[in-house]
Formats: structure tokens, sequence, C-alpha cells
């Protein structure tokens, strides 16, 4: 039986981008991303419901904890 030949540079550029995840932001959905300034008392939200929606949704696709 031949023996595949493996093309080492090829590999080694597949093992290095093995971790990525890309995915588009457009610049509409970074307008919500942050919290409006609200008028209460208290220590003011960081991240709007939006953008916890959105994380809260790439944890469940990804299967993190």
């Amino acid at each position: 039986m031949p023996r595949h030949k493996r093309d080492w540079k090829q590999y080694n550029k597949q093992l290095i981008n093995r971790g990525n995840l890309n995915f588009w932001i457009t610049k509409k959905n970074l307008k919500f991303w942050k919290a409006k300034k609200g008028k209460k008392n208290g220590r003011p939200f960081v991240y709007s419901d939006e953008g916890l929606c959105c994380i809260s949704w790439l944890f469940l696709i990804l299967s993190l904890a």
C-alpha cells in the first residue's frame, strides 16, 4: 500500500489555527454592546442586555462552562 505524503507546512498551519473562532460584528451591533448610562444610584452596568445575550449564545453554541 502506498503511504500518504503529508504536507507538513500546511499541517503546521492547521495546528496553529485549530482553536481560532472568527465571526463578524457589525457597527450596529457594537453600538448596543455597552450599557446606556442610567439615572439611578449605584454602580452602573457595563454591558447591555444584548451584549450579555450574545455572549451567552456563544457559550451555549461552543459548549463552554
